[in-house]
């Protein structure tokens, strides 16, 4: 059970500057966003605190030998951990408060040779309540968004690796829908943000639930609406195509690379085609591409012009490259933003349904549809990221 907190409090004069440093590491990753905090004890017994920007790891402070193990300490107390076992993992949770934004801390202790590494993971409780309109989404992919929302039952499926942003887009479709007129029942491992009036099931590990048996409990619940946190396997894919083929509009998370291939990746499930065909309304694929810091960047030749090689743009003559500074920690890069891929099952996509090409080709009549790779080349041409980062994001995809 998390300790509603809003800060970690000092308790006597010895932690008050270690306590100020907390409070400030954390409200600095409130306010630049960061998803993580690494903290991990060195040879010399001081503590570095590491966060993932861009996927890669940058030192944002170090903790001298003499507060280390009082670091580590402050962050039991904050989870209600047992400070005497510094043998075994622990896990916990904490709230940390920052401008009226609440942010659910996971934290996760595991004792190393030279003394520990622990990693927090910050929940903000602002991309829980992340508007549709704030996903950046291309306006005729957030058309087709919403068009799906109102449908009164059916799939709506958001693929992509982990990270790359399906939960945030979920939450967001699950706002626009929370009405006191509506049940909204969800099954998530694990729950991630707290949403008001939403009956949030958690599954997993420990819960004694799976996904399959937490959606089967759900059709009692007369829900009107239901989330899936994702559909794994047979059983819980065939439940919640069932859900919405009657009368229940589910929202579902998958692990695929496309649109196209979140339909063959129900088919690896088992699901037969014409219950995907009648079932789904909509696939969402999705990844997170990082903007240039906008205080350090500088015009540059265009470095892996290879992007745009059949994407239907055209290569600029120039992109955007933050060359490092304090606002970004020298990663040259500012905030996070996701790209869409957007398919409807359209009579013509339905037909298409087991052919790759001519899924590809019906695809392509379809006004919102762009490319992952051609929304991301837009979004170099319009100045918001670059090559580099283009390259790394799209080579994100899932292992075959």
């Amino acid at each position: 059970m998390a300790v509603v907190a809003k800060a970690f409090i000092s308790t006597n004069d010895r932690d008050k500057a270690l306590t100020a440093t907390m409070n400030e590491l954390f409200e600095t990753a409130a306010r630049k966003r960061w998803s993580d905090l690494h903290f991990e004890s060195l040879e010399d017994g001081s503590t570095e605190i590491r966060t993932r920007i861009r996927g890669r790891l940058s030192v944002v402070a170090v903790i001298s030998p003499g507060e280390a193990n009082l670091l580590v300490n402050k962050l039991r107390y904050r989870a209600n951990l047992d400070v005497a076992d510094t043998r075994h993992e622990q896990d916990g949770r904490f709230v940390q408060e920052f401008e009226g934004r609440r942010i659910d801390i996971r934290l996760n202790i595991v004792p190393t040779n030279f003394g520990y590494s622990a990693v927090v993971r910050l929940l903000d409780s602002a991309n829980a309540g992340l508007p549709i309109e704030k996903l950046f989404m291309p306006s005729g992919v957030e058309d087709a968004f919403r068009w799906a929302l109102s449908q009164r039952e059916g799939l709506i499926l958001t693929a992509g690796p982990t990270g790359s942003g399906k939960t945030t887009t979920l939450y967001s479709g699950m706002n626009e829908l929370n009405t006191p007129d509506v049940k909204i029942v969800t099954a998530e491992d694990p729950v991630e943000y707290t949403l008001h009036r939403v009956q949030q099931i958690p599954v997993g590990p420990g819960t004694g639930r799976t996904f399959a048996s937490a959606l089967r409990a759900m059709m009692r619940q007369d829900p009107d609406k239901i989330l899936v946190g994702e559909i794994r396997d047979e059983e819980t894919g065939a439940i919640a195509m069932r859900a919405g083929m009657t009368g229940h509009l589910v929202m579902a998370s998958l692990h695929a690379n496309s649109g196209t291939e979140s339909y063959f990746r129900l088919e690896d499930l088992k699901i037969p085609k014409h219950i995907i065909a009648a079932s789904v309304k909509l696939f969402l694929a999705q990844r997170v591409i990082a903007t240039v810091c906008p205080h350090c960047k500088a015009a540059s030749e265009v470095l892996n012009p290879e992007v745009f090689t059949g994407s239907g743009v055209a290569v600029p003559d120039q992109e955007w490259i933050g060359k490092g500074c304090e606002d970004c920690i020298g990663t040259g890069y500012a905030d996070r933003r996701a790209i869409f891929e957007a398919i409807k099952m359209t009579k013509s996509y339905r037909a298409a349904l087991g052919d790759q090409e001519a899924m590809e080709a019906a695809a392509r009549l379809q006004p919102q549809y762009a490319t992952l790779q051609t929304a991301s080349c837009n979004l170099i041409v319009a100045g918001v990221t670059n090559s580099l980062e283009i390259t790394r994001a799209l080579s994100e995809g899932l292992a075959a």
